[in-house]
């Protein structure tokens, strides 16, 4: 029985439409014959395109499309007929609901049928509650938590239990997330610095959130191939030094120094071995062989466990013989210097007096031998203050001093200007430009600089950062702390291009004689939508641009109403979207050129300006091209091409600004034009 009425409908429907057809030539014999319409009624065979489905507790838009498109009435009113357990309410075209359930709605087209006769049908919509995650429990912490830098994070294993609004709870592992809408931060596949180290990974997902235990992140293992030391030679009668020094920057920590034999003070003629072992810091170890030197002598290395190693010398034999006095015989080679520079102590020779034997002479290269230092010591940075200082030597117990240094201040190199890289800028609403100031010379001592904005509310600056505020013009100004030099950048701030919006659906209203649009979707951007008619679907012949969605028509024509975002304190008016051609007779009867027979073009079409985030080009292909004589492509009324596809560039600048657009296209048959209105993506 369910198999012959579902026959016995298809029958009906095909029928219906058989009829609708009928009823469109003999419009159109009607037409040409100059017949009069009033007398010829055009009744509402179904309505479609009804949603089937909604969510619990959220309003749902009730949408039809009534057939014949050109029935006499068309407007429909909507109503419950059985809300079932959802506790449903329909408010002009909005439906609510408070539980879950099936709801049957009735349509009624009044005068559907005929003049005191409405047309009635009923349709079923299920409605299924969204739950939502409220908290969110690690259960099973990830397979892998630590980490060498650079490694790709890996959450598998990671196991989470999810409690929902409506108190049910579920279990659900890193594999099936997505579909349940949990995401990670940071996320699957990151490469791990050493910043992650000791950071939990946040799992997250409707209004619950939670943790895993802290990431360790090591450094990359690093070897530590040679290592040069200091010492301080043994001496007689000196205590014995126990620290090291070369440990500065090495990635390695010095022990104390152990001597061999373990004599306090040293005594003389006796050879001295000493010991120290190095400690790798962590992320680094000693390889196999390690080269080692101490006071620029080759040193054994030994013990060597990768994590610590043990550096040995043995240093010549000491001598029985005190320093009882030390002589200047010859001054280093420079004195004289600019502050900044290093001392340098080549050239300068000392006669050292022993108290057994005799004197001895010295140069400044085995002053270490005799364990004689210098003060300020070789290679320290000289200032001012060392101006008129001697160095003063000493070893054992003697004590000299060189001549005087002679230090002088660096001169002073004052600021003669500052440029800027731009003498001007031109920037959108919301955007940032980075200027760059030179001060001249480049040598000068002071190079600050302050910067300012002309107009704080148009544009502002920060360290040279300029942010587009306003539509409008500012001035920024870079001033240099010394002297007082500026330099100047005019911003021209533009508004931001306005939005796309899809085409507007129209449709007849014959009992006013004008064309009504459905609200076209306003962008998230704050844009509102406005409206206007035309004669001509090439952008020309348009009247004043208005809010409302309905035009009165007087004469006979194919009309278009072109929809776009309206202009605003951040945007530009957007580019208009065209609707399908509706033709109006004078009689009041109107036929879609559309209907049934607009081309069909693959969509989710993107193109990327860089490359990286998708292709630079694309193409539109008219899939049943076959069906029509011609076919053209527009962009904003202009033209882009004829023929079955048409290639996007993202180097066309008619269309390569970043964000959704439309691309129109009118495939001929018959001499009617039938469109379709194309949306594609451009990203950065």
């Amino acid at each position: 029985m369910r198999g012959r009425k579902e026959g016995r409908e298809k029958m009906r429907s095909k029928s219906v439409f058989k009829s609708a057809a009928v009823v469109i030539l003999a419009a159109f014999l009607l037409t040409l014959a100059g017949c009069n319409f009033d007398s010829f009624y055009i009744r509402v065979a179904l309505i479609e395109g009804v949603p089937e489905t909604g969510e619990t507790r959220t309003p749902l838009t009730l949408t039809g499309t009534v057939r014949p498109f050109f029935a006499n009435s068309r407007d429909i009113a909507w109503s419950v007929k059985d809300a079932g357990t959802t506790g449903a309410s329909i408010s002009g075209n909005i439906i609510n609901t408070r539980s879950d359930g099936t709801v049957t709605i009735r349509a009624v087209v009044a005068n559907g049928i005929a003049q005191g006769k409405d047309f009635t049908q009923d349709f079923k919509i299920e409605f299924t509650v969204q739950k939502v995650i409220t908290d969110i429990a690690v259960i099973t912490q990830p397979a892998k938590l630590t980490y060498t830098e650079g490694e790709a994070l890996d959450i598998s294993g990671l196991v989470v239990t999810l409690t929902y609004d409506d108190d049910s709870t579920e279990t659900t592992g890193f594999a099936d997330f997505a579909e349940t809408g949990i995401t990670t931060n940071p996320a699957q596949g990151t490469a791990l610095s050493l910043a992650h180290n000791g950071h939990t990974v946040m799992i997250t997902g409707g209004n619950g959130a939670a943790y895993t235990d802290p990431l360790t992140v090591k450094k990359e293992t690093e070897f530590i191939s040679s290592v040069a030391l200091t010492i301080t030679d043994p001496v007689k009668n000196e205590k014995p030094s126990t620290d090291a020094g070369g440990g500065v920057g090495g990635h390695f920590t010095i022990g104390e120094i152990s001597w061999s034999p373990p004599d306090n003070p040293f005594n003389g003629k006796t050879v001295y071995k000493a010991a120290v072992i190095l400690t790798a810091d962590e992320g680094f170890k000693f390889p196999d062989s390690v080269i080692a030197t101490v006071n620029g002598n080759d040193a054994a290395a030994s013990a060597n466990t990768g994590t610590t190693v043990t550096i040995s010398y043995e240093f010549a034999e000491t001598s029985d013989k005190v320093i009882t006095g030390i002589t200047i015989t010859s001054q280093p080679e420079k004195l004289a210097y600019t502050e900044g520079e290093t001392l340098n102590l080549s050239g300068l020779k000392v006669t050292l007096d022993f108290d057994i034997g005799p004197p001895e002479e010295a140069a400044y290269s085995t002053f270490n031998y005799y364990n004689i230092e210098a003060d300020p010591p070789h290679g320290t940075a000289l200032s001012t203050a060392h101006n008129g200082q001697q160095i003063t030597i000493t070893g054992g117990l003697g004590i000299a001093h060189t001549n005087p240094l002679t230090v002088t201040g660096t001169p002073t190199i004052s600021v003669t200007g500052v440029t800027l890289d731009h003498s001007a800028l031109t920037m959108i609403i919301g955007g940032t430009e980075t200027l760059t100031a030179s001060v001249l010379p480049s040598n000068a001592n002071n190079k600050n600089v302050t910067w300012s904005s002309g107009n704080t509310s148009i544009a502002d600056v920060t360290d040279g950062e300029v942010t587009a505020i306003a539509a409008g013009t500012a001035v920024i100004t870079v001033t240099t702390e010394d002297g007082d030099k500026t330099a100047k950048c005019t911003v021209t701030v533009n508004k931001k291009p306005g939005a796309a919006v899809a085409a507007p659906v129209i449709t007849w209203n014959a009992a006013e004689k004008r064309i009504d649009a459905a609200e076209v979707t306003a962008p998230d951007n704050g844009q509102k939508v406005e409206y206007n008619i035309s004669k001509a679907n090439d952008g020309s012949g348009l009247e004043a641009w208005q809010d409302g969605r309905s035009f009165t028509v007087s004469s006979a024509a194919t009309y278009y109403v072109y929809a776009r975002s309206k202009e605003n304190t951040d945007y530009y008016a957007g580019a208009p979207n065209i609707s399908h051609g509706l033709y109006v007779v004078s009689q009041g009867i109107n036929i879609e050129f559309t209907l049934g027979e607009s081309p069909t073009v693959n969509t989710g079409v993107v193109i990327s300006r860089s490359g990286s985030n998708g292709p630079d080009t694309a193409t539109l292909t008219v899939s049943n091209s076959a069906n029509y004589t011609g076919i053209t492509w527009y962009y904003n009324n202009t033209l882009l091409g004829n023929g079955a596809t048409v290639t996007l560039d993202s180097s066309n600048p008619a269309y390569n600004m970043i964000g959704r657009k439309f691309i129109r296209v009118e495939a001929w048959k018959g001499g009617v034009p039938y469109i379709t209105n194309v949306e594609f993506e451009v990203k950065p």
